[in-house]
């Protein structure tokens, strides 16, 4: 496989080829309110829907087979090299990854899975791993024309835990231009909450266990970081760029940028460039995260 070694491979694509690899290899979640991508993450140890560690136990055991049979790595590592020859460019991205596994699919590439209903799996299995990716692009790119992102991310989240503690034990907040007395800010607390569906009704006992994490962080003499709790990280994103989508769809899909979106289309390049991307996949992956906020 030399011409993996002589490619440039963006960021995330070998993510986004994983996963489509591994989900090749899930049964179909009993539970109807899950989807294989769920059943993805849940195996990784993120969170979805309230699961608990008991509950992806028992996932596990209810599907004793699952894991022994898929794709194989060399059917991933067919699937790249095809994607390398199909672009004809000196680097590959997820989209690239993603149209070849379609392309094998289709074509009846693999083997192992020649039965109508496997393809079918397997197209469906591209469609799940591409509407990942849609959302991870635009994060990263929404992320590269924020100046300062880091910081704005930590401050956003030492307020939250500010008034998320104020507002769990009752106390008041002491207002930093006026100096008085204050409550806490549940319109502030809300707003970063909803973007990941915390109800109302269920906001408290996610404040509750987003305290715990502090503490016990805290406790082991570790740095609280805005990323430290993956919901949360989520939520902070995307309160964030909720201020970011029109900024970027514009400066992304006007066909001749006036001064001011170059010069930030220009600085966002540079900080992909800076996460691992290449002039080229920087920009496929500008063009593409501003097509799908353009359909957004």
């Amino acid at each position: 496989y030399g011409e993996l070694r002589e490619t440039h491979i963006a960021p995330n694509t070998l993510e986004i080829a994983s996963q489509y690899a591994v989900l090749s290899r899930l049964t179909e979640p009993k539970d109807k309110g899950l989807s294989k991508m769920d059943k993805l993450k849940l195996y990784r140890g993120d969170r979805i829907k309230e699961y608990v560690d008991y509950q992806v136990e028992d996932l596990k055991k209810s599907s004793p087979n699952e894991g022994l049979s898929g794709l194989s790595p060399r059917d991933t590592m067919n699937v790249m090299t095809h994607a390398i020859g199909m672009t004809g460019a000196s680097c590959i991205n997820p989209l690239d990854v993603l149209r070849s596994y379609r392309y094998f699919v289709e074509a009846g590439k693999f083997l192992n899975f020649v039965k109508e209903e496997e393809k079918k799996e397997l197209l469906d299995a591209v469609d799940l791993v591409r509407r990942e990716y849609d959302e991870m692009v635009k994060e990263v790119v929404m992320e590269a024309f924020v100046s300062g992102f880091p910081e704005a991310a930590q401050a956003l989240f030492q307020g939250y835990l500010d008034e998320a503690e104020a507002s769990l034990s009752k106390e008041k907040l002491r207002d930093v231009i006026t100096g008085e007395e204050r409550d806490p800010n549940e319109e502030f607390l809300r707003k970063i909450e909803e973007q990941i569906g915390v109800s109302e009704s269920s906001a408290r006992s996610f404040r509750e266990e987003i305290m715990v994490r502090v503490g016990a962080i805290t406790r082991r003499g570790g740095t609280l970081k805005w990323d430290s709790h993956p919901r949360l990280e989520e939520a902070i994103r995307k309160r964030i760029f909720l201020d970011t989508r029109h900024l970027v769809r514009v400066a992304t899909t006007t066909q001749v940028p006036d001064k001011e979106q170059q010069q930030k289309l220009d600085a966002a390049t540079e900080a992909l460039i800076a996460r691992g991307y290449c002039k080229e996949c920087a920009k496929a992956v500008l063009g593409y995260a501003g097509s799908l906020l353009s359909r957004a």
